[in-house]
C-alpha cells in the first residue's frame, strides 16, 4: 500500500505544471485510493501526509474535500489537525459544512424514507378497500332487487296499453294480456322461501294495483283501497274502528239459474238486517229458479245429502259453502250474483256468519245496509261442486290462476 500511495504522490508532483491537471488527477488519484483503502483509515491519513507535500495548495484543498466526502459516505471518522502553512484550516471549515450538509441531507432522506414508507402504507390500504368494496359490490350485485327490472316491464307494457273500461275492450284485453305475460315472467330468487314469496306476491299485488286497477275492479271486483290480497276481508265499520274480517273467495259469476246457487230478494233490507243469516234464510224462500229440479235452501238445510252439504261441520271444506249480499235497485239486477261484466266475485263462508245479523253478516264481508231508498237486498249462497270453483281471494290465486279464467265480455 505505501508502495502504492509512493507512486500516486509522485506522479501527481509531475503533473504540477498545469493546476487544472493536477486538481483533476489528484481527485482522479485519491477516488482511486479510496476505492483500495475503503475501510482502512491509516491508508488515508497516509494518503493526506503524502499530499501535504507534493501538490499545490490548491489542489490539496480539493483533494482533502473529497477525501473527507468520500471518508464520511463510507463511514470512517477523520479528525482534521488545523494547518495554516498547508490551507488546511480553510478546509476544516469546508468539511464542516459540508458534514452539516450531509447530516441535514441524511435527515431528509429520512423523512423521505418515511413518507415513502407511510405512501406504501396508504397505498396497500387503499388497495385492501378497494378489494373490500369490490367484495361489497358483488355480493350487493348478487343480493340486488331481481324484481326491479321486471317491475319496470311491466308498469310499460300494461300503460301502453290505454285506459280499460267499458267502452273500451281492447284496451282491457291488452291489459289482461299484459298480466298474463307479466305473471309467467315474474323472476324467482335462488332458494325461495315463504318469506320470500309472500314478499314478492305483495310486490306483485301493489304494482298491479297502481297500473291496472281498473281491470281488476272490472274483472274480479278488486277495489284499490279495500283489497289486501290477504284472502281476508275488509268489513265496514261506519264508525272507522278495526274489525276483524273473515275468509273470503273469489267464485264465478254465475246467473241465478245455475242449480248450483241461490237468490234472495228483500225490498226492505232494514227489516230483514235484524234477523240472523240462518233463520232469514230458513223462513223465506229463495226467488224462483227456472231450474225445476233445483232443490230450495230449506230443503237443503233440512236434508243435507239432498245438496251435498253440512251446514254444521263443512267450516275447513275445501268446499265450503258461501254466502254473499249486496244493496241495488231492482232494476239493476241483471240475474247474476255480481256485475255482469265482472268474471269473479266475492264470496265468504256461509259457516262464519250463519248466527249473524244480516247487518253483521253483511258489514263483514265489506256491504253497507242502507235504509231502504229505493234499493233492495239481495243475498247469495253459492254451493261449489269443484274445489276450484271457489279459490282464496289472495294474490297467490290470482298469479295461479289468472291465466286461466276467461275473461271475454
Amino acid at each position: 500500500m505505501n508502495d502504492l500511495l509512493n507512486f500516486i504522490v509522485t506522479d501527481l508532483s509531475k503533473l504540477e505544471q498545469s493546476r487544472i491537471v493536477q486538481g483533476m488527477a489528484a481527485i482522479s488519484a485519491l477516488t482511486g485510493l479510496l476505492d483500495i483503502a475503503f475501510n482502512r483509515s491509516k491508508y488515508i491519513f497516509m494518503a493526506l501526509s503524502k499530499i501535504k507535500h507534493t501538490i499545490s495548495t490548491y489542489n490539496k484543498q480539493i483533494a482533502f474535500i473529497l477525501l473527507l466526502a468520500l471518508a464520511i459516505k463510507t463511514g470512517i471518522a477523520i479528525n482534521v489537525i488545523a494547518d495554516n502553512n498547508t490551507g488546511l484550516s480553510k478546509c476544516t471549515n469546508d468539511i464542516t459544512e459540508l458534514q452539516r450538509s450531509c447530516t441535514i441531507i441524511a435527515a431528509e432522506k429520512n423523512k423521505s424514507d418515511t413518507l415513502i414508507t407511510d405512501l406504501n402504507k396508504n397505498i396497500e390500504d387503499l388497495k385492501n378497500n378497494n378489494k373490500i368494496l369490490n367484495e361489497q359490490l358483488n355480493a350487493a350485485n348478487s343480493n340486488k332487487d331481481y324484481l326491479v327490472e321486471w317491475e319496470v316491464g311491466t308498469r310499460k307494457a300494461i300503460s301502453d296499453c290505454g285506459i280499460c273500461a267499458t267502452d273500451k275492450i281492447p284496451a282491457c284485453d291488452c291489459q289482461r294480456s299484459a298480466i298474463t305475460k307479466s305473471i309467467n315472467s315474474m323472476p324467482y330468487p335462488d332458494g325461495e322461501d315463504n318469506f320470500n314469496l309472500d314478499h314478492r306476491l305483495n310486490r306483485m299485488g301493489h304494482l298491479l294495483l297502481s297500473v291496472a286497477s281498473d281491470v281488476l275492479n272490472m274483472d274480479l271486483g278488486i277495489k284499490k283501497k279495500t283489497f289486501t290480497g290477504s284472502g281476508i276481508s275488509s268489513p265496514y265499520s261506519p264508525d272507522k274502528s278495526k274489525i276483524e274480517g273473515i275468509r273470503e273467495y273469489w267464485a264465478p259469476n254465475f246467473r241465478e239459474e245455475n242449480s248450483t246457487v241461490w237468490t234472495w230478494e228483500f225490498e226492505s233490507p232494514l227489516l230483514a238486517s235484524g234477523k240472523t243469516v240462518h233463520d232469514i234464510l230458513k223462513e223465506t224462500p229463495p226467488r224462483e229458479n227456472s231450474d225445476k229440479t233445483h232443490p230450495t235452501f230449506s230443503e237443503c238445510q233440512n236434508d243435507n245429502t239432498l245438496c251435498q252439504f253440512d251446514i254444521g261441520t263443512e267450516k275447513n271444506s275445501p268446499r265450503p259453502l258461501l254466502f254473499r249480499c249486496a244493496m241495488l235497485p231492482h232494476d239493476s239486477y241483471k240475474n247474476t250474483v255480481g256485475r255482469p261484466e265482472a268474471k269473479r266475485v266475492f264470496f265468504s263462508r256461509y259457516r262464519d256468519v250463519i248466527d249473524l245479523t244480516v247487518s253483521n253478516a253483511c258489514a263483514l264481508t265489506g256491504r253497507e245496509i242502507k235504509p231502504n231508498d229505493g234499493q233492495s237486498l239481495f243475498i247469495w249462497i253459492f254451493m261449489p261442486e269443484d274445489p276450484q270453483e271457489a279459490v282464496p281471494a289472495t294474490w297467490e290465486s290470482l298469479k295461479s290462476n289468472f291465466e286461466n279464467w276467461e275473461f271475454n265480455h
